[in-house]
């Protein structure tokens, strides 16, 4: 399954005949639960699955796996995983050319869709 994210500032990433927006989680169906996949690595992936623009022009990465459960609607649970932002004005995650300036890593962080 996939789940394409509305109503923000996605971060969106340019390359030579291509654009792509951060905005998609890949999920997997299990019998009681939804699997939700956000792992980024920047050394092998040229975008993070989720990044969203703040106001602030910071770029707020989540990185991890969310196991949620709920109706079709509304699906919560915890995110395991860290949470990373970036610089204002950042526009390449390539690793060595921007580091990011703050991190939350937890196995609990606060995981919700709902449409």
């Amino acid at each position: 399954m996939s789940v394409v994210l509305s109503g923000a500032d996605f971060y969106t990433y340019t390359a030579p005949g291509s654009t792509t927006i951060s905005n998609r989680v890949s999920g997997r169906v299990n019998p009681n639960e939804v699997t939700f996949d956000m792992s980024w690595d920047p050394w092998y992936d040229v975008q993070p699955p989720v990044a969203e623009r703040l106001a602030t022009g910071a770029l707020l990465v989540v990185n991890g796996t969310a196991v949620t459960t709920g109706t079709p609607g509304h699906l919560s649970g915890p995110l395991r995983g860290n949470l990373l932002v970036y610089p204002p004005g950042t526009v390449d995650l390539t690793p060595g050319r921007t580091i990011h300036t703050a991190e939350c890593n937890s196995n609990n962080h606060k995981f919700l869709l709902s449409r």
